[in-house]
Order: C-alpha cells, then sequence, then structure tokens
C-alpha cells in the first residue's frame, strides 16, 4: 500500500504537491507488525539546517480516520544542531499525537547534565501544555464558587474583584484602590493610549505593595487594570507597517497584551457552546481562581496558540457541564427529600446571586474614542458585540448554571460528535505529558474503580487506547482524564488513614494498572499541583502570603 495515498488525508496540503518534502525522505517501509502490517510505516527524512544534516526517523501509525500516532527520532552529528520537531509541520493541526522526541547525538542518545536536566524542567513548567492545565485549575476553583464550594481565598478576591470597580464610597482615599477614577483621572490628563498599560501596571503593582493590608480590594485591582488595558498592546491594534514591539523593552505590557489575546481567545471558543455574556466572563473566574494575566502572557506557546484555545476551552467546556451534572443530582436529592422546601432555599443561596463581568473592548473605544462595533471586527471576537457595553457589569449565577445544564442535555441528547469530549480524548497523552510518575500513582491511588473506567483513563492519557476505545468511552472516562490531569482526583479524608490491609490493596491496584510504577515508595502522598514557584499565580496571592506570615 502507497504511504503517501493514505496518509494524504492527515498531512497538510501544502505538503502534497510539495517536491522539496518528498525528495528529502530517504526511505521507507512498513513496519513489522502482524496485526496491522499496512497500515504502520517507518519513514526516515533527511535535510540540511542551519547547514547542519538532520536525519529524522518518523513511526507512523494510522490509529483511525482523524488521526495518527506518531513517534520522532532526530539523529545528530553535532551537540549544537538544531532540534525541532516537525510533526507539528508535516500534519494537520490535531490530526496527530505521539511522545517527545528522542535525541541521538554521535551514535549516542543524549545524555542530560544536571544543568541541561533544570532547563528540560524549566521548559516543562513552561510549556503549553502545563499552562493550559494550570489556567483550567485556577477556572476550576473560580467556578466553585457558583454552587457555594469555593474556599475562603476565592470569597476574599470575588469581593476584591467587586470592590475595584464599585464606588461605594467617596472618600479621597477610596478613589486611589478602585480602577474608574483613576482611569477618569489618567483620560483628563490625556494619557495616550500606548502608554495607559504601562501606567496601569506600574500604579496597580505599587499600590498593591503599598496597600494590600488596607484595603482587600488592591488584591485584584491590579490584575484586572492588566486585563482591561492590555487590550491596547493586541497584535492587531499595531498600525499597519509597524512590528510587533519586542518583549525586551517593555515586559510587563508585553506580557498584559499577549495574556489578553489568549483569554480573548478562549472566550471567542467558549461562544461557539455558550450565550457571548457566559463566554465573556471567562477572565472573572480566572481572577477568582488566581490566574495572573501578566504570567498567562509570560509564555511563548508561538505556533501553538490554537492548541492552547482549543484545549483550554476543551476542558472549560467539560467542567462546567460537569458542574451542571452535579447540581442537577443535588437539586433531584433535595427535590426527593422529606424536608424540600428549606433545602431548596439552602441550595439556591449556596452560591452568590451574580458575578462581575469585565469588557476590554468597552475600556478601549472609551479610553481611546473609537467606535466598538468596529473595534470587535477589527480583533476577530465577535462574541462581545451583544453583551452590554460597559466597562463593568454583572452576570446573574443562575444565568451560567442554566445555560450549563442546558448545554449538558443538549449533548446528552444530540447525535452529532461532541467536539470537546473527542479533543480531550484524542489529546490526553499530549496534555499529560508532563505528568511524572510518582503524580499519575498518586493521583490515581484512591479511584475506586468498579467500571474498569480508571483502567481505560490510564491507557488513554499514556497514548495506548484503541481507536474504537476512544470512540465508545463514556463521560465516566473523560472526568477521570480531567482529574488526573487537573490534580482534582479523590483524595483520602484528613484525620482517618486507612487501615494497612486497606492501604496495601490500593497501593496493589495502583500496580496492576502502572505496572511501570513499582519503584514509587510507599508513605506521604505528594502534595498536589501547585504554582511553579508562584511563578502564574497573580502577584497579590504571593504579596498577602507575605504579610499573613
Amino acid at each position: 500500500m502507497d504511504i503517501f495515498a493514505v496518509l494524504a488525508s492527515y498531512l497538510r496540503e501544502e505538503l502534497i504537491h510539495n517536491d522539496e518534502f518528498f525528495f528529502s525522505i530517504t526511505e521507507f517501509f512498513d513496519s513489522p507488525s502482524e496485526t496491522c502490517a499496512t497500515d504502520k510505516w517507518v519513514l526516515r527524512r533527511s535535510y540540511i539546517e542551519e547547514l547542519y544534516t538532520i536525519n529524522e526517523e518518523f513511526e507512523i501509525e494510522v490509529r483511525d480516520h482523524e488521526h495518527v500516532r506518531c513517534t520522532l527520532k532526530l539523529t545528530l552529528q553535532n551537540q549544537d544542531a538544531p532540534r525541532k520537531d516537525t510533526r507539528e509541520e508535516i500534519f494537520k493541526t490535531r490530526a496527530w499525537y505521539g511522545p517527545d522526541p528522542d535525541v541521538e547525538v554521535n551514535g549516542q542518545l543524549e545524555a542530560l547534565s544536571t544543568s541541561n536536566a533544570k532547563h528540560r524542567a524549566d521548559d516543562g513548567q513552561n510549556s503549553t501544555e502545563n499552562r493550559i492545565l494550570l489556567m483550567v485549575k485556577s477556572y476550576v476553583k473560580g467556578i466553585q464558587i457558583l454552587v457555594g464550594k469555593s474556599g475562603q481565598c476565592q470569597r476574599q478576591r470575588l469581593a476584591g474583584l467587586e470592590g475595584c470597580l464599585i464606588q461605594s464610597r467617596i472618600d479621597k482615599e477610596d478613589e486611589i484602590t478602585q480602577l474608574i477614577p483613576f482611569f477618569e483621572k489618567l483620560k483628563i490628563n490625556g494619557e495616550k493610549v500606548d502608554t495607559i498599560c504601562s501606567t496601569t501596571h506600574e500604579h496597580t503593582k505599587d499600590l498593591e505593595q503599598k496597600k494590600a493590608s488596607i484595603h482587600r480590594s488592591t488584591a485584584s485591582m491590579h490584575n484586572v487594570g492588566c486585563y482591561l488595558t492590555g487590550i491596547t498592546k493586541h497584535r492587531n491594534l499595531l498600525p499597519d507597517g509597524q512590528p510587533m514591539p519586542s518583549k525586551g523593552k517593555n515586559r510587563p505590557a508585553f506580557n498584559c497584551g499577549r495574556g489578553v489575546e489568549r483569554i480573548l481567545g478562549v472566550s471567542s471558543k467558549l461562544a461557539e457552546y455558550y450565550s457571548d455574556d457566559l463566554a465573556i466572563s471567562t477572565f472573572t473566574f480566572l481572577e477568582i481562581g488566581a490566574c495572573g494575566v501578566t504570567r498567562l502572557g509570560a509564555f511563548a506557546p508561538d505556533k501553538h496558540e490554537k492548541f492552547f484555545c482549543d484545549a483550554a476551552a476543551s476542558l472549560i467546556d467539560l467542567s462546567l457541564r460537569r458542574l451542571a451534572s452535579s447540581y442537577e443530582e443535588a437539586k433531584q436529592v433535595i427535590v426527593n427529600s422529606t424536608n424540600s422546601e428549606v433545602d431548596q432555599i439552602a441550595l439556591c443561596k449556596g452560591g452568590v446571586n451574580h458575578v462581575p463581568v469585565m469588557n476590554p473592548f468597552a475600556f478601549h473605544a472609551w479610553f481611546a474614542e473609537e467606535d466598538y462595533d468596529s473595534l470587535c471586527a477589527k480583533l476577530g471576537h465577535m462574541a462581545f458585540i451583544n453583551v452590554p457595553r460597559e466597562i463593568f457589569s454583572q452576570l446573574s449565577t443562575s444565568t451560567i448554571i442554566r445555560q450549563a445544564c442546558e448545554r449538558l442535555a443538549n449533548m446528552s441528547k444530540s447525535l452529532t460528535t461532541d467536539t470537546s469530549k473527542s479533543f480531550i480524548l484524542h489529546n490526553a497523552p499530549r496534555l499529560a505529558k508532563h505528568i511524572t510518575k510518582t503524580q499519575m500513582a498518586t493521583r490515581t491511588l484512591h479511584y475506586q474503580d468498579k467500571d474498569g473506567n480508571l483502567k481505560l483513563a490510564v491507557r488513554v492519557l499514556k497514548g495506548d487506547a484503541l481507536p474504537q476505545e476512544l470512540t465508545t468511552a463514556s463521560m465516566a472516562v473523560v472526568y477521570i482524564i480531567i482529574d488526573i490531569l487537573l490534580d482534582r482526583c479523590p483524595k483520602p479524608k484528613k484525620g482517618q488513614p486507612p487501615p494497612k490491609l486497606r492501604r496495601a490493596s490500593k497501593r496493589q491496584r495502583t500496580l496492576e494498572l502502572l505496572p511501570g510504577y513499582a519503584d514509587i515508595p510507599t508513605g506521604p502522598q505528594q502534595q498536589p499541583l501547585h504554582w511553579p514557584n508562584s511563578g502564574f499565580q497573580s502577584e497579590a496571592d504571593s504579596n498577602s502570603q507575605v504579610q499573613r506570615a
């Protein structure tokens, strides 16, 4: 069978008739597989990059009509030769998955030095996949406030979010800790649009450090200010012919712009599933969950921006549906209980009544005196066209929960493909590639796997699931995958350690699921995933921790 005839639907269209690409292929042959000889190949390719000869070996296996699994081995003649993962350039987006490339230098697999190992660890923390998971973890923390399951930190951040925008007092001191009077003063003083982001970042950061112990609103003032003014640094707003400013010239403003672009990208993707009002509230829940805008813009996924938005939106969509499912189950229990009226009141009052929503397009249109509709069209985010054109508005939590419940009901009845579910099942190995063996074992330890869902979830995460298993996997499997990715798995109850016999049985079950992890020691469980060196957490949390200490 001709490999290129089979792979034509997976390759990028610009490569199908690219002679240079096909001339770079030195050989290909069927992989020695008894079960799937015609759907599995080894392809070798050689090309010159920066005066270095790069030899690649691909193992390609067709998994279904939309995806291939591809491994890559790079053979380099020199330590300084460039190391590119060309699979993203060869295959269509979301048409392939596979592990990180193996690198061989001078006939030997590369051994990482201590400095290289540290650099590789840093790359893992700053990778697109890790940032996606950290961002969604913040969002999931934030939406718990809708049903009254949030912690004290989330409730404080919500209060601070409202406090920095709602002017309840008129005294002079209070104007300092609120954004609207600050923006009005800057506009009167003739502040330029090009500098508003830097000025706001500097002022709110300084205020945050000085008055965090006095005014709770300063905890959110910095992050909200970055979100509202960061839109002025959007790449599509640059004058024609002007190159994008380098990161080194004004790093905070650069990071604000990239962070806002990513939040807007996820919001627009969510607008395909929910109403525009809910979609544009993305920043609200990220802020409640302590996700800093500048930290979100500090990493550079480059060509993986679309994957970032698709993955984040898929995880958020499934998390909202799961929240709706839990809400419906709780409501059903209350309806069936004897004291339903009292419990129904408790359910309704479990969460907050409304959440604040910020609109950076409204801020830019007001401050720069530009047309709102033209601005939305120019940046390509039409989800903001039909929402309140105010810098700050309120969104009812009952509206959010109702839409999530409607989305859940519609998808359970729909005969069309669940795009979010399919995306996570096919991209789970990539999202999980920085999860260590110890973390995987810890996160799967306390599941009660009566139906075999955990075993299938682990195989999906490792990339070992069969195509038909990915097609027929239940939502229970998907939710377990998300729990493992976000480290929201069942934890042992505090103060109630399991008996020795039960502990041993759980470890034995883990070894059955993950036989390669037998070397993982027993003992206290590893702490759940935290922000790496507080690097992704907004600066307000770090300051508040110092003050409490």
